[in-house]
């Protein structure tokens, strides 16, 4: 059974957001643009499991956008 997560991103704009992501297939690209946001976003990786307490990975890239 594939490891789900839940990908937030914590947003710092003229009111505090936060978006959530559900990913089920090990797989999610985000395009978040924080260059007006008071303070840079921050990402939080939760896995999913009930009952379980097996280790997971995860692995998070970023880049500046060109």
């Amino acid at each position: 059974m594939k490891q789900r997560y839940i990908v937030q991103v914590i947003r710092y704009g003229a009111v505090p957001t936060v978006e959530r992501h559900v990913v089920e297939d090990g797989s999610l690209q985000l395009d978040v643009d924080g260059s007006k946001d008071r303070k840079a976003p921050i990402v939080a990786v939760t896995a999913l499991a009930p009952r379980s307490t097996q280790t997971t990975s995860f692995t998070l890239s970023v880049g500046a956008r060109q």
